[in-house]
């Protein structure tokens, strides 16, 4: 799942209201998308999300707070030498503790083109 980028007020609201829904928690908050996961998954069930990597703490919080634990995180920086911009997160529901950190994800390489690593992430979703 993708939450609100923001929480609204948080950065200038898109005209379009999809849009502003999706960027701007116009609809809803981190907190309430949090809680809906804790009602929906069912025990050890799985949450993804990807989110600014400037509200990780929050996410993190609020995870906490509803007793889904982060198990796999992986930062996205648009180039190396860049600092994160997204981080995906995979969660789950009434788990034990314990946070594995994957490698970085570079969207662009040295080269300025994208790098194998992210077209082969594209190529996985596509067969999804």
């Amino acid at each position: 799942m993708n939450p609100p980028y923001d929480e609204l007020g948080g950065s200038n609201r898109s005209p379009s209201d999809p849009l502003a829904a999706a960027l701007h928690g116009t609809a809803c908050t981190l907190e309430d998308v949090v809680a809906a996961s804790k009602y929906l998954l069912k025990n050890r069930g799985h949450l993804d999300m990807v989110m600014r990597a400037s509200r990780i703490g929050e996410l993190f919080a609020l995870l906490d707070r509803y007793n889904i634990e982060p198990k796999i995180m992986k930062t996205v920086h648009p180039k190396q030498q860049s600092t994160a911009t997204i981080v995906l997160v995979e969660s789950m529901r009434a788990a034990k503790h314990g946070l594995k950190i994957e490698a970085p994800l570079f969207v662009l390489g040295s080269d300025g083109n994208e790098t194998p690593e992210l077209l082969e992430a594209y190529k996985i979703q596509e067969k999804c």
